[in-house]
């Protein structure tokens, strides 16, 4: 009998990442907690979960705004990253384990979202979030925005991004594809193991009303969108991200 295969968030957010993931460092953490510290006083001496918080870049950030804040992720490779300075657990984003009403913040950065199968899995994500959010706490949720990313690769058998380098030197071909969903699916073959080495990712294409809709069906009201770490308006045919700033209206 056969093992089936592992899904794929389980084996890429190994001991590589953050080498493969250089580019997203401590400088960007700090310009999105800056976004989140924007939106008045919803976490300033408040408790925070940094949802897939990964390393941990975003805690130390997190800690300037005077509460109290902790991670979880469901990657021991990781969490050992962000172990030495802040509480983390290890944890199934969707199923929490915490009490009801654990925490005034969740915030989600990074496009840690949209990874499974089905679509009821995904916003089932949300009402886990609601469950764990004390009433009126709020939900701050980094996501791309997808529309620019359908309309480059829509119609197209991929696109051959060329070759990477890695914060170790190391060199990666790597490809993205279109597939039904829509998912962008994203593969980084090893240009140095002999054998051709991958690491593949896949994430659902959540348009800005889809996830509206999902926030909006388990208690959520969004009350801010940007389209970027800077604050600029969210604009689906040209911003970079999709950032929803959503209250826990009940």
């Amino acid at each position: 009998m056969s093992i089936p295969e592992k899904p794929w968030y389980e084996t890429a957010f190994g001991e590589d990442y953050l080498r493969r993931y250089a580019h997203r460092d401590e400088d960007e953490a700090r310009h999105g907690v800056a976004l989140l510290a924007r939106q008045g006083d919803i976490a300033r001496g408040r408790r925070v979960l940094d949802l897939c918080c990964g390393a941990g870049r975003h805690l130390g950030p997190l800690d300037t705004l005077g509460g109290w804040s902790m991670g979880g992720d469901l990657s021991m490779a990781l969490l050992r990253e962000a172990t030495a300075t802040h509480p983390v657990v290890r944890l199934d984003m969707r199923h929490l384990p915490f009490l009801n009403e654990s925490f005034a913040v969740v915030s989600n950065f990074f496009t840690a979202f949209g990874y499974f199968d089905e679509d009821e899995e995904n916003l089932s994500v949300f009402a886990e979030v609601h469950r764990v959010l004390e009433k009126g706490g709020w939900f701050f949720l980094d996501f791309m925005n997808v529309v620019p990313v359908i309309r480059e690769l829509e119609g197209k058998g991929g696109r051959d991004e060329g070759e990477t380098v890695d914060g170790q030197g190391r060199r990666w071909h790597v490809t993205r594809l279109l597939t039904r969903g829509p998912r962008v699916e994203k593969k980084m073959v090893s240009l140095e193991s002999p054998c051709g080495s991958s690491i593949s990712e896949s994430v659902r294409l959540f348009r800005e009303m889809e996830l509206v809709e999902g926030l909006n069906k388990v208690g959520f009201v969004v009350q801010k969108r940007y389209g970027s770490y800077l604050g600029d308006d969210f604009d689906e045919v040209s911003s970079p991200r999709l950032i929803l700033v959503a209250c826990k209206a009940k």
